[in-house]
């Protein structure tokens, strides 16, 4: 995926789902995870 907004949103997801994969995946594709666990908790 090239768009970041889309990006952010499906690590969200993953990280809503399961912390741990979240956490590895948002950290391996460098995002923000403060970003990532805000997003996760408005889903």
């Amino acid at each position: 995926m090239t768009n970041p907004d889309t990006v952010l949103e499906m690590v969200s997801h993953f990280y809503k789902a399961d912390v741990s994969y979240g956490t590895r995946l948002a950290q391996a594709l460098h995002l923000n995870l403060q970003q990532i666990e805000a997003r996760a908790a408005k889903l």
